[in-house]
């Protein structure tokens, strides 16, 4: 669950995502004091926070986290899973947890797609329900044709989300003229090869041919 929404915050799931832009949402989590671990983690596992001085540091198991900030726990594993950039604040300011099913921000997200509910069983997890989402908003999503349905269909449970060709932006001339030099490098190289290479195929082939017999010679 918290690989998903680290990919939805640094904006994974568009096509217009880049690793130096912030192309995120905003996601909303409830339900965060309904978290299971498995196994005995909830008493294993310890949060550690070291202040710098000497005798400062504080270790909290994580069944304390979820007695009294169950969404710390989220907050803390998808934080974790940000890449340290200037962007990582801003992705995680958009992160909402709440510990129950309430939340002020309903009015906000009118039709906006819902991350299915996620069964823990083991140490695998298994989506119970598909997502959904409001059929008003499906022309605003501009998928290149080539973009896999396979992916559309995991990210929204349809892939009829494919539109019209994203255009294709022109290289600029520096990296244009960088392509015809490394292309002529190329050319060169490979005539140069033959050159090399030819003689030494003609040669070889010429020792390899069978000698003429005695009869053949006469």
């Amino acid at each position: 669950m918290a690989t998903h929404l680290a990919s939805i915050l640094m904006g994974k799931h568009k096509p217009s995502f880049h690793k130096n832009l912030d192309r995120g949402d905003t996601v909303v989590v409830v339900n965060a004091r309904h978290l299971v671990f498995t196994g005995n983690k909830w008493t294993q596992k310890i949060y550690r926070k070291h202040s710098g001085y000497v005798g400062g540091l504080k270790e909290v198991p994580a069944y304390r986290w979820r007695e009294n900030c169950p969404e710390r726990v989220l907050l803390r594993a998808v934080r974790g899973m940000i890449p340290k950039t200037m962007h990582k604040l801003q992705q995680m300011s958009r992160l909402k947890v709440f510990p129950e099913n309430e939340h002020p921000y309903v009015h906000m997200f009118p039709g906006a797609p819902e991350i299915p509910a996620v069964k823990f069983a083991g140490h695998g997890a298994k989506a119970t329900s598909a997502p959904e989402r409001d059929p008003n908003l499906t022309d605003t999503w501009n998928f290149p044709a080539d973009y896999p349905k396979e992916a559309i269909q995991e990210i929204f449970g349809s892939a009829e989300y494919v539109t019209e060709p994203a255009p294709v932006m022109p290289a600029p001339p520096i990296v244009q003229r960088a392509n015809e030099r490394l292309e002529e490098k190329i050319s060169e190289f490979k005539r140069s090869w033959q050159a090399k290479t030819e003689p030494a195929a003609a040669a070889a082939a010429a020792a390899a041919a069978p000698a003429p017999s005695e009869g053949q010679q006469k």
